[in-house]
């Protein structure tokens, strides 16, 4: 298939975003050849010296990531999958930059949860989004699933695997940069160091754990330890007050 109009769009979306010389020579090259003639993915591919990717399968879904915010984070398959999918179901936190790559065909549905709900209204949301992945993938769409970060990290990836498994629908999992990655970049703290930070976890500490008398919150006293705390903001003051108790 050609490659024209993914590559295009995204070209012109980092643009908008200030990062076009990031781009190397040889890349700049590929996209404007596809200004002058149509190209396959195998034509970028030998100018970008990178593998041809895998084009997507009608009646599959794939969970993708769509990293931290940035486009410039955004991989190189999640691109390619945005860009060729006919179905396109995304999330609350998903940048509308990297929403706007999807083919302009696409049916594109916003399927975002909003924070601190109950979890009986959480769970029927669920099962409304895996019931809409599985009926337009019955019909033989190519269908992107399409999750702020990476789908595995607290991303209800899991919920979403057991239900298109149970319908027999092929899927591919795409990860993505996660936000502790990218946070910790940002701030420039490595999450491990050399006989500092030996070990790294991750925790979700959103106002239900907090609320969990059976938390075990002296674990955040271990020694060489980096923590990643997810959906805590709202929970903030609640968070340093246990932890300082503990």
């Amino acid at each position: 298939t050609s490659c024209h109009s993914w590559c295009k769009r995204y070209m012109l979306a980092m643009a908008d975003e200030g990062q076009v010389h990031t781009a190397s020579a040889a890349t700049a090259t590929a996209i404007a050849t596809t200004e002058v003639v149509g190209v396959t993915t195998s034509d970028v591919a030998a100018t970008t010296n990178v593998e041809c990717w895998t084009p997507v399968e009608p009646g599959a879904v794939y969970l993708v990531g769509a990293g931290p915010g940035g486009l410039g984070t955004l991989t190189l398959r999640a691109l390619e999958v945005l860009a060729s999918c006919d179905a396109v179901l995304h999330d609350r936190l998903v940048d509308p930059e990297i929403v706007r790559l999807a083919s302009p065909s696409a049916d594109v549905r916003y399927v975002g949860k909003e924070g601190n709900v109950n979890t009986e209204k959480m769970k029927e949301q669920q099962d409304d989004i895996g019931s809409q992945l599985v009926a337009l993938a019955t019909k033989g769409l190519s269908v992107c699933r399409l999750k702020g970060g990476d789908p595995m990290i607290y991303g209800r990836v899991g919920e979403e695997m057991e239900q298109l498994a149970l319908a027999g629908i092929p899927y591919e999992i795409v990860p993505a940069v996660t936000a502790a990655l990218a946070a910790g970049a940002d701030a420039r703290v490595p999450l491990t160091f050399r006989n500092i930070a030996t070990s790294f976890r991750v925790h979700t500490l959103n106002p239900t754990t907090t609320r969990d008398e059976q938390f075990d919150w002296a674990q955040f006293s271990a020694p060489s330890t980096t923590y990643a705390l997810y959906m805590g903001l709202s929970a903030l003051p609640e968070v340093c007050k246990r932890m300082m108790a503990a």
